[in-house]
């Protein structure tokens, strides 16, 4: 049922549309897990679909040693505040905004350093 409400969508803007959906959980709550299987079902229903974190979106360790109070926020990494939400906001509407139009670049995050990386996951025009 998702997929034929996906086809009308693309159907009434010409072929050109991005659904976005969006997994909210808790640490190890399975969202990477539900995510892959989101993109295969989709994939096997012929729908260009990929998978994107929210791990790009953190805040880098330099903006977390100049809040307020930096012990807490390396402690709470992963808190609302501690992510970067304009940054995310941005990136969610160039994804939406650019369908069909141009490719656009999202970050991942380097775990061994502890910090985004920007621009390491590409969004083809075509999904």
């Amino acid at each position: 049922r998702a997929t034929a409400c996906w086809r009308q969508k693309c159907e009434r803007t010409g072929g050109r549309c991005r659904v976005v959906i969006g997994l909210a959980g808790v640490p190890g709550s399975g969202k990477t897990t539900a995510s892959e299987h989101i993109v295969e079902k989709l994939h096997e229903n012929g729908l260009a679909s990929i998978a994107l974190s929210m791990d790009g979106f953190h805040l880098y360790k330099s903006e977390l040693a100049a809040l307020d109070d930096p012990a807490k926020a390396f402690r709470r990494r992963g808190a609302p505040y501690t992510f970067s939400s304009d940054k995310f906001r941005n990136a969610l509407l160039s994804v939406r905004n650019n369908s069909g139009r141009m490719d656009v670049m999202w970050p991942s995050f380097a775990h061994a350093e502890g910090d985004p990386v920007e621009d390491a996951v590409l969004v083809p025009q075509s999904i």
